[in-house]
C-alpha cells in the first residue's frame, strides 16, 4: 500500500520518517519529495507491504502533531500522486 505524507518538517530524513511508520508494519520504501536542489518540499511516499498496516498508520498518523507540524496521512489510488 502507498501513503501520501504532508505537511513534513523541512528538516526531517528519510531515517526519521522511516522510524515514525515502522511500528504499524513493513515498509519496503521511504521518499521524502525535494527539489532539484535537494530541499524538502515537505511531502514524502511511505510503500508498506500490507494493506492493514498501512490503514492503520493513516488512523494513527493522520492529523497528529509530530515536531509542530500537523501531518496529513491518506492512502494513494494506483495510479494518483504516482
Amino acid at each position: 500500500m502507498r501513503l501520501y505524507v504532508e505537511n513534513l518538517p523541512e528538516a526531517l530524513d528519510e531515517r526519521e520518517l522511516y522510524c515514525l511508520f515502522i511500528v504499524f508494519g513493513g515498509i519496503t520504501e521511504v521518499t521524502i519529495c525535494r527539489d532539484k536542489n535537494g530541499k524538502s518540499l515537505g511531502s514524502a511516499y511511505v510503500d508498506m507491504p500490507e494493506m492493514e498496516q498501512g490503514k492503520n498508520a493513516v488512523r494513527a498518523l493522520n492529523e497528529i502533531n509530530f515536531m509542530n507540524h500537523f501531518l496529513r496521512v491518506w492512502e494513494i489510488d494506483h495510479g494518483f500522486l504516482q
